[in-house]
């Protein structure tokens, strides 16, 4: 698989598990996964050129879906809440 394809596919990860841990229920759920999440993210950017910039690329990535899912998932309970 090429460079490129292997960096698509670890960002699409780090946005899907950040997203699958903004909707979980607790905060300590959400904390655990997104631990599960970082740790990943760690074992998939030593495979790269600098592993170091990959991790950091995918921290952000990570890290930015998150805080998007979790505003949609406040906002909808917000709004079922009435």
């Amino acid at each position: 698989m090429s460079a490129m394809k292997v960096y698509s596919l670890a960002v699409l990860t780090a946005q899907q598990g950040a997203r699958q841990a903004a909707a979980l229920p607790t905060a300590t759920d959400r904390m655990r996964e997104l631990g599960a999440v970082f740790e990943d993210i760690g074992n998939t950017s030593r495979g790269f050129h600098d592993p170091y910039a990959g991790a950091r690329v995918l921290v952000q990535v990570a890290v930015r879906a998150y805080q998007e899912a979790r505003k949609v998932e406040r906002v909808r309970a917000y709004v079922q809440a009435g």
